[in-house]
């Protein structure tokens, strides 16, 4: 039970007895949301499409600013397991501490020149039992709606499709205020929509040849989002007819700042080129933020810098998705 004002809630676990047995761990808000999700295994590579992990101590969870009511902490066994122990116990802390990063070269006002690069460094110390892939995101102090780019094939799809097809999915950014999926279809249509951990899971409302669903929160759920087409109707001896349908989501959420880009890239925007720092228990490393101003000399430029730790797999197999860390503000006025 949070109380209201809290900078941050933080957990992090470990398995006793040094085991590093595969687990993944979920925090979850009062709204049903998931606010962060961790695991003690690293993913370092592929094997024939299969992700290749190595197995830590421990996993951790971290959001700013968590509102006020019960949260849940889920923590879930992939089987099998290795070793001669029948059970294994997790230990695990709870806190309200922040995360506080050292920060240079964040504009907290004052004037930067259009087009020219300003450079702003973070270096955060990596506290917890877990390694730590960290990223920059940076925010501007608005809103907007827009549609996400499928990261696996989401148009002219035949349906029904294969039980062994790829699902078509997206990356529904953290700031996430309203969801909307829609589908289209030269059949009459249906779907469900979920993140890739399963939770919240949401129903289409079919209309002949089109269907949608909405999913109102403070913070909706950010990472790996999935949807399930269906054909309408019985499908008698020989089966469904096959269809074609087209498939999206639309999100409102905080603005991008298009004059912020970081060497390492941003998962929220893009999966390619990504690649976070990885940082190990007890170690440090530097992150670099550019900010170009592009806007009108005069204009006035406010955002929000967070820092992140990105997570790649679930029990379910690889699953984008990542923690916020860190809110830093910043101002200027171009000149």
């Amino acid at each position: 039970d949070v109380p209201a004002g809290k900078p941050a809630l933080d957990v992090t676990t470990t398995l006793g007895g040094n085991n590093n047995d595969p687990y993944y761990a979920y925090l979850i808000d009062p709204n049903g949301q998931t606010a962060a999700q961790a695991s003690n295994q690293l993913l370092v590579g592929s094997n024939n499409g299969s992700p290749v992990t190595v197995g830590g101590p421990g996993a951790h969870l971290h959001t700013i600013n968590p509102s006020k009511g019960r949260w849940t902490v889920l923590i879930t066994f992939t089987n099998p397991v290795t070793g001669n122990l029948q059970s294994t116990p997790p230990n695990g802390v709870i806190s309200y501490a922040p995360i506080t990063p050292n920060v240079t070269g964040l504009p907290i006002g004052g004037m930067l020149p259009a087009g020219q690069a300003h450079v702003v460094a973070v270096t955060v110390h990596n506290t917890s039992p877990a390694p730590e892939s960290y990223f920059l995101d940076a925010r501007l102090n608005s809103t907007t709606t827009m549609a996400l780019t499928s990261i696996t094939p989401s148009q002219n799809l035949t349906i029904p499709q294969p039980a062994t097809g790829v699902l078509p999915q997206w990356i529904v950014p953290t700031n996430t205020t309203d969801l909307v999926a829609t589908a289209s279809s030269t059949a009459p249509i249906m779907f469900d929509t979920s993140p890739f951990n399963g939770e919240p899971d949401l129903g289409s409302v079919a209309n002949g040849n089109t269907a949608s669903a909405r999913l109102s929160a403070p913070d909706i759920t950010a990472g790996d989002w999935q949807l399930t087409p269906q054909s309408v109707g019985a499908g008698g001896a020989n089966g469904v007819p096959s269809a074609t349908a087209n498939l999206g989501i639309t999100v409102t959420t905080a603005a991008f700042d298009p004059a912020a880009s970081s060497p390492n890239g941003d998962i929220w925007q893009s999966q390619q080129g990504f690649t976070p720092v990885i940082v190990q228990p007890g170690q440090s490393s530097t992150l670099y933020l550019t900010i170009t101003p592009n806007a009108p000399s005069g204009d006035r430029v406010s955002g929000t810098l967070y820092l992140d730790d990105s997570s790649q797999v679930t029990q379910y197999g690889t699953s984008p998705s990542g923690d916020q860390l860190v809110a830093l503000p910043y101002r200027y006025t171009v000149s």
